[in-house]
């Protein structure tokens, strides 16, 4: 049978045509129309790239060709979400532009040698809105610099002072003001989520710049509509963390200090995220990773304990890759016993850590490639002489040359031992190394009594154990 020539399926067809299409299905066919297109002038390359974002990362999904025209144009996947998009122009330069999909076309022009400051949008009224409140918000934060730097100069007792608190405090308005705007004329849009996140409720009765603080730091999450997932796809999620972590930061608190300020602001972020599964488990990254840097490491405990607790509120997916992180954050904790490490050394023979017998063993993370290692190494030698009859020194390179790592390492009298996999090496991750150089005290049991990021910090602190 023919079914072109049934009459029967020619009558459908054509009765098929003139059905009204569902909602679903017209935003179906207009997601698949959906592009972005931009013309960078002076810009040679062939290529740009397409990156989505999460909170503070940006991983490219795709290569944009340039076409005949000189134009990069870019059919957007249907089923792509809404939300924060990277388009990267120069990688070496680390020249991108941030643009917003939420089911529209995208059309951009620029110049390479000032791709935001000569940016023009003549499609997309989301991108629109979002460097026009970008550009407020930036303009907003260098004049609340410039201000606090006076602030930081000028006599406390001169009327001038009180004048500079109050443009201080002004500026806090416009930047709600420049948001509300933006708020209430476009509600119904993605950046409007963008916004109510990065900005508080003013009070007109706050007079100076400490009030303002205090009042910031009390009202943070005042609507703040931290529960919504898509949020995730922008960096609004990280911003907001840093911004708020700063009102916890002193400059001239010590270390030690620092870290149990921010405690305080961890519960906070912690309890204010913990409602969504999702935004809870980038929170907890994010602090993780960024705490890492400074070597925040009793902080880091910390957060590792107050998301055990909280796990049943991750999704089972989640949960079992959460787990596991808190698992190797908390075998490195002081008190824990110290996971095993077995590794050749210099002659290729294995040497492992439950070996060594002396009363206290640092073990030591370094490479030689390292500069900071380079110069930690001639004074771990003192401190090593100094001690070496109640301390040994287990040091594990993180080298992949051996060449490198053997010539180095011959110059110091302790025990070397490596896999010669770089970051990739079990030790690594066992111990959650994540700079070098990396100390572990240990006693003689091997249970950890101290974990650093520099030696004079472990130095310190053995001295006043063997003291004790």
């Amino acid at each position: 049978m023919k079914i072109m020539g049934n009459p029967l399926i020619l009558a459908l067809g054509v009765f098929l045509l003139f059905i009204p299409k569902t909602e679903g299905q017209k935003q179906k066919t207009l997601q698949k129309n959906h592009h972005f297109t931009l013309k960078v002038n002076n810009y040679d390359d062939s290529a740009i790239y397409w990156a989505n974002t999460y909170g503070d990362k940006a991983t490219i999904l795709d290569t944009i060709h340039r076409n005949q025209n000189g134009v990069f144009k870019y059919n957007i996947p249907y089923g792509t979400p809404t939300g924060v998009y990277r388009v990267i122009i120069n990688k070496q330069e680390n020249k991108s532009i941030d643009v917003v999909y939420n089911r529209e076309n995208i059309e951009l022009k620029t110049h390479h040698d000032q791709i935001l400051e000569r940016l023009s949008i003549s499609k997309s009224l989301e991108t629109q809105l979002f460097h026009r409140y970008q550009r407020a918000k930036s303009y907003i934060r260098y004049k609340e610099k410039q201000i606090r730097k006076l602030l930081e100069q000028y006599p406390r007792n001169d009327p001038f002072y009180s004048d500079l608190e109050k443009k201080y405090v002004l500026l806090q308005k416009e930047h709600y003001d420049s948001a509300k705007n933006i708020r209430n004329a476009y509600p119904n849009t993605y950046v409007s989520k963008l916004v109510d996140v990065s900005i508080l409720p003013f009070d007109t009765s706050i007079q100076t710049r400490s009030q303002w603080l205090r009042y910031k730091k009390n009202h943070f999450f005042d609507n703040a509509g931290l529960m919504d997932e898509s949020l995730i796809r922008s960096p609004a999620i990280p911003n907001k963390i840093l911004d708020f972590l700063s009102l916890y930061r002193k400059p001239s608190y010590t270390k030690e200090r620092q870290e149990q300020a921010f405690k305080k602001a961890v519960d906070t972020l912690m309890k204010y995220t913990r409602g969504n599964a999702e935004i809870f488990d980038f929170t907890v990254n994010f602090l993780i990773e960024g705490f890492r840097r400074f070597e925040f490491n009793q902080l880091i405990d910390h957060i590792a304990r107050k998301t055990e607790a909280a796990l049943k509120c991750i999704n089972e997916e989640r949960r079992e890759e959460m787990q596991e992180k808190i698992n190797r954050i908390q075998t490195t904790t002081p008190g824990a016993k110290a996971p095993p490490i077995k590794l050749p050394n210099l002659e290729n023979d294995t040497v492992r850590l439950s070996s060594v017998r002396q009363p206290f063993t640092l073990v030591v993370f370094w490479a030689s490639w390292c500069p900071h290692c380079m110069n930690m190494l001639p004074e771990l030698q003192h401190f090593y002489k100094k001690h070496k009859d109640s301390l040994a020194v287990y040091a594990v390179s993180i080298d992949k040359d051996r060449e490198k790592w053997q010539q180095e390492a011959q110059k110091y009298p302790w025990i070397h031992v490596s896999q010669l996999e770089g970051w990739q090496s079990k030790p690594v991750e066992d111990y959650s190394v994540y700079g070098t150089p990396s100390f572990f005290l240990l006693d003689k049991k091997k249970k950890i009594i101290k974990r650093e990021g520099s030696l004079e910090a472990i130095r310190t602190h053995f001295t006043k154990k063997t003291q004790d």
